[in-house]
């Protein structure tokens, strides 16, 4: 049911005042006085060519008395509004879940309270906003000063805390007032209802819910080297989806690895993606997300869980013909083929394929030793077993040799030997700051001999694993980046049975993969864990610097809290990650009592403003007045009117030139056929000419968009050209003018608008295509010392919409490179023709009429601060078009230096 309402509604009281303005009107012209004159008889007979009228027409009163109405209603505000969403209390509490799953329909549920916050404008009643996220005392404020605070309103990446929200809300209990609640769907176990009882007895609750469906990310596995990703839903799935596989490429820069499409799975329940991929792309995977699901629980963080790292095994001594049940490296690459990627063969053919572990048994001195202890020191990982040859050896063979993490005495330690025990020794707990912490040791598990390490004062720290006499059994060193470990005991079982346990596995798995530790090492007591990167609540992956460590149950636990964020945590050695499918089971969707009006859109409930059309009624009435008032005094004729009529209506818009010559500089982009990416285009071409213009001297004319089919590209010295699929070719008489753009000192940006995603994108084949029949010189990614980082700001990165793509420029012909006396590389001695980037940089520069940004960058201030930097892009560019690599020029050095008085 819908009603009609006013801002103003006091304005209408003007509309008392009408039969005084009626009487007014009436009596214009003034009613003519009666004389008496004899010789009027004289006139009897003749007629007059003009007559006057004594009086106003009724009809031109009529008129006139529509429009002044027309125009004392719109004063007044008029909107329909729908009476079941129309708050009836004087107060209404705007009540937002704001926890994760609130981010997928964030911009809607604002719009939704917005839409009813601004109906009440000028009506005196007050608002209240309860964010139960994070709720405060209640504060009761005019419906302007709510708009505010919805309007900066932003999710939360934990859950509501709704136990904070009902102490908030018990202050309430004896005030009247209306609620609109801003829901996230989930029932959260009950914890609704005692809040939507006290605020059904405090007045009427309309739900805002969406008809959204969330899909979390349970688990991650690989098995046999195919890769499940298990997903769960909340709700129907009405389409297909798309998981996205993020990561880093070789110099650590986050890229969008592979998409894969999963079909659409009906109902509520489970559903796993599988796919293989090669070894070396897994490795590089930092998440996967869901395209299209917003939030948390559609991402899951990965802290080296999928990466399988290269092990070398070093061969066996020429023409070893060793059963297997004897032969050390057996029970060695039967455990670690689970864990990595294995190779067997001599130190130069290991050292060749960069291995990330090495394995040796029973060796001695290590074969080109010089060159293994440098692959140490740069991050590898040595891991080294006893055995009869390194027992025998001399004590001056082992004792100095740099890849032994200890010293180690001539002899072995066994039964009945010169060192010797009674009986076999069982291993002792491992410590909690070991490696091996929480690995259960068998009760079987028995050390028949062992090599001994010299005493040393740092031996204990240097001790991952002893036996029940704290006798080491394994020892580790650092060197460099890198460290060696040694296993006093053989690879086989000769001196023991560790390699016939499972621990064996266990233990090799924690030394070759000390971030793959499983999730039970959470649970160890005493393990403190350091949060390294966490999830905002849309999902994004960010460093954080300012969160205090938490121990290992708090990781562990079924919450999401502030201070225990979705992400991934350190711990010495070791890095996990903490996803929302491995914290909470997937919630269950809210069910709400018929006692409550529940709407899932905005559009159908926005109140509709009609001031606009009773303002067009007014003035079109006193247009039309205008214009019959004429024709009635005899000043205009029929054709006159008839003429004008037709030009308004046949040529309503001003006739103008096929293409705007700019006076001074000007930025145009190419206009793409596509009307939002040329609309949006156009607007960031304003956004940058604003920004130049308020901090350059540098005062550009009006943006112009420009057809290459027509338009003279000749008059610009930068286009902004848009990357789209459905942009049609360009004829061979465009090219020749784009080729001969490029060779007369013309510069284009080429934008895919695709966060640099490469060749997996469709808008990188499109820009392929069209660049085919163009001569473009060899490029390269912009260098750290180019002119353009420098041109007029000092600049690391190029961001817009995105932050990560790169931008391609020319290759420098120059090889001279940085000195002393000049620091930076003497690049392209001019400028660039083409830049190449997909960070949709007109998005991040683009403007409304009143000077706001039209596109949401990023979250909060950071997406702020990003929007500022593609800005100082903008102005880099442009400085560097116009000014070349001046910057770069050290000639003025001297004369700049003089000036300052240096």
């Amino acid at each position: 049911m819908m009603g009609i309402t006013f801002l103003a509604p006091w304005v209408l009281t003007v509309l008392v005042g009408l039969p005084i303005l009626w009487i007014i009107l009436r009596s214009v012209p003034p009613r003519p006085k009666t004389h008496f004159f004899a010789a009027v008889t004289l006139l009897q007979g003749i007629k007059d060519r003009e007559t006057s009228a004594a009086k106003t027409p009724w009809w031109f009163i009529v008129l006139r008395m529509v429009a002044v109405v027309a125009l004392i209603v719109a004063i007044a505000g008029p909107r329909i509004h729908h009476d079941e969403n129309r708050a009836v209390s004087d107060n209404v509490l705007i009540v937002i879940d704001g926890g994760w799953a609130s981010a997928p329909n964030a911009q809607m549920a604002r719009s939704f309270a917005i839409n009813r916050v601004r109906a009440a404008f000028g009506d005196g009643r007050r608002f209240a906003v309860l964010n139960i996220v994070e709720p405060g005392a209640i504060v009761w404020q005019i419906a302007q000063d709510v708009d505010a605070i919805l309007n900066e309103w932003q999710p939360r990446p934990w859950a509501p805390n709704w136990e904070s929200a009902a102490h908030v809300v018990t202050d309430l209990v004896e005030k009247q007032f209306d609620t609109i609640w801003l829901s996230d769907g989930i029932s959260y176990a009950g914890a609704r209802d005692p809040l939507l009882t006290n605020f059904e007895m405090a007045g009427q609750v309309s739900i805002f819910e969406p008809n959204a469906n969330l899909i979390v990310i349970q688990d991650v596995s690989v098995e046999n080297g195919e890769t499940r990703v298990r997903l769960k839903s909340m709700g129907p799935t009405i389409q297909d989806g798309i998981l996205r596989l993020h990561g880093v490429d070789p110099a650590l820069k986050p890229i969008v690895i592979q998409d894969f499409t999963f079909p659409a799975f009906d109902g509520a329940g489970e559903y796993d993606v599988t796919f293989r991929a090669p070894n070396e792309l897994m490795s590089r995977v930092t998440k996967f997300e869901i395209v299209g699901q917003s939030h948390i629980g559609a991402n899951f963080a990965v802290a080296d869980q999928l990466r399988r790292p290269k092990i070398a095994i070093m061969k066996s001594s020429a023409g070893s013909e060793t059963l297997d049940v004897l032969d050390p490296l057996h029970y060695v690459e039967t455990a670690v083929q689970t864990i990595g990627e294995v190779q067997i063969g001599t130190v130069p053919e290991m050292l060749l394929m960069s291995p990330d572990v090495m394995i040796s048994a029973d060796v001695v001195g290590i074969a080109h030793q010089n060159e293994v202890l440098d692959w140490v020191k740069s991050g590898g990982t040595l891991m080294r077993f006893a055995g009869p040859r390194m027992a025998a050896a001399a004590e001056d063979e082992l004792f100095y040799d740099p890849l032994m993490p200890v010293k180690l005495r001539h002899g072995g330690r066994d039964l009945g030997g010169a060192m010797s025990w009674d009986k076999p020794k069982a291993v002792d707990e491992f410590a909690r700051n070991s490696v091996f912490a929480g690995l259960t040791i068998p009760s079987d598990l028995r050390i028949k001999t062992q090599v001994l390490a010299q005493p040393d004062p740092d031996l204990a720290g240097q001790t991952l694993s002893s036996l029940e006499d704290k006798t080491p059994l394994v020892t580790s060193k650092t060197i460099g980046a890198g460290r060696v470990v040694l296993f006093h005991v053989t690879a086989n079982a000769e001196w023991s049975n560790l390699p016939l346990s499972g621990l064996f596995v266990e233990m090799l798995t924690r030394v070759i993969r000390p971030n793959m530790a499983p999730q039970d090492i959470a649970l160890i007591d005493g393990l403190t864990w350091t949060p390294v990167f966490a999830m905002d609540a849309f999902g994004g992956l960010k460093a954080v610097d300012d969160l205090g460590a938490v121990s290992g149950k708090q990781i562990a636990s079924a919450s999401i809290m502030r201070d225990v964020p979705i992400g991934v945590y350190r711990a010495g050695d070791y890095t996990i990650a903490r996803n929302l499918g491995s914290v909470i089971d997937v919630p269950s969707p809210m069910k709400w009592p018929s006692t409550v009006s529940v709407y899932s859109d905005t559009d159908r409930q926005s109140d509709i403003d009609l001031r606009a059309l009773f303002l067009l009624i007014g003035f079109s009435i006193f247009f039309v007045d205008i214009f019959a008032s004429l024709w009635v005094s005899g000043r205009l004729n029929a054709a006159t009117m008839i003429i004008a009529i037709a030009v308004l209506i046949l040529n309503p818009h001003p006739s103008k030139a096929d293409q705007t010559v700019p006076d001074e500089f000007a930025l145009a982009h190419i206009i793409t056929g596509d009307r939002d990416v040329d609309n949006l285009a156009h607007a960031g071409m304003i956004g940058l000419s604003d920004t130049l213009f308020q901090r350059t001297s540098i005062e550009p004319s009006s943006p112009v968009g420009v057809d290459l089919e027509r338009d003279e590209i000749s008059l610009y010295s930068l286009l902004y050209w848009p990357i789209t699929t459905k942009q049609p070719r360009p004829s061979v008489e465009a090219y020749a003018k784009l080729n001969t753009f490029f060779t007369s000192g013309g510069v284009i940006l080429f934008d895919t608008r695709d966060a640099g995603q490469g060749r997996t994108s469709t808008n990188n084949a499109a820009l392929r295509e069209l660049l085919s029949p163009l001569v473009i010189p060899p490029l390269e990614i912009v260098p750290d010392d180019h002119v353009l980082t420098r041109a007029f700001y000092l600049l690391q990165s190029f961001p817009g919409r995105f932050s990560n793509g790169p931008i391609w420029i020319e290759t420098s012909t120059t090889k001279s490179g940085q000195s002393d006396e000049q620091p930076f590389r003497d690049l392209n001695d001019g400028v660039t023709p083409v830049l190449i980037g997909g960070n949709d940089w007109a998005a991040a520069w683009a403007v409304d009429d009143l000077g706001r940004p039209l596109v949401p960058i990023g979250r909060g201030f950071a997406g702020e601060q990003q929007r500022e930097m593609a800005r100082r892009f903008g102005v880099n560019l442009v400085m560097h078009v116009l000014m070349g690599n001046y910057k770069s020029d050290q000639v003025h050095v001297p004369a700049l230096l003089e000036r300052l008085g240096q």
